[in-house]
């Protein structure tokens, strides 16, 4: 079954039971998590071919926004559960999926707690390139349908150091920049000698 969604629909909330299972077709989508005083910490992004929402749990744990258009073949929870205990290799797959989740995680720790600013944003164009590139989106310029407060709070900095950090990687040549959305990378080696910590 396929399910649409407009830009800012909410496709689901935290705590609510599981309803959205599936891969994303088309569009894109934030995850994000509410602190107590109700400000919003985006935890992730996700593009065509990513697998969204939870086959393991019953509630979810955290919100997905569209930021763009989005389909989304859903599996029904109750369906994918039966399946999951009938195919031994479809639960497998779950599993990874899930120790997916959890090394993305700590990936993301490590990037917040020591990683500099100007690693952060090169990693984060790393992991946008290379899910564009897994889509066959080779040497083409990819869209950024989030805005720099979304990139800032994901990486956990300000939206002048988005902005800087992207202005200095478009001065040395590393990235070209069409507009508020489109990135071009122009220096694959050399963004990834600085997502790693290189000069």
């Amino acid at each position: 079954m396929t399910r649409h969604f407009a830009a800012e629909d909410t496709l689901f909330s935290a705590e609510d039971p599981v309803t959205v299972i599936g891969t994303l077709v088309k569009g894109s989508v934030k995850t994000y998590k509410l602190l107590p005083d109700g400000r919003q910490q985006v935890v992730g992004f996700l593009f065509p071919g990513d697998f969204i929402g939870s086959a393991i749990f019953r509630t979810n744990r955290c919100f997905a926004e569209a930021l763009s258009p989005v389909e989304v073949c859903v599996f029904p929870h109750a369906s994918l559960q039966r399946l999951m205990s009938e195919i031994p290799a479809l639960e497998h797959q779950m599993l990874k999926l899930a120790h997916d989740d959890l090394d993305l995680a700590q990936e993301w720790m490590l990037l917040l707690g020591r990683k500099t600013a100007q690693e952060r944003v090169a990693t984060f164009l790393c992991l946008l390139f290379e899910k564009a590139k897994k889509r066959g989106h080779c040497g083409a310029p990819i869209d950024l349908p989030m805005n720099r407060s979304e990139i800032a709070d994901y990486l956990g900095l300000t939206i002048e150091t988005v902005s800087r950090q992207l202005s200095k990687l478009k001065s040395a040549g590393v990235i070209s920049i069409n507009g508020s959305h489109a990135i071009e990378l122009r220096k694959a080696d050399q963004l990834a000698e600085l997502a790693a910590g290189g000069d």
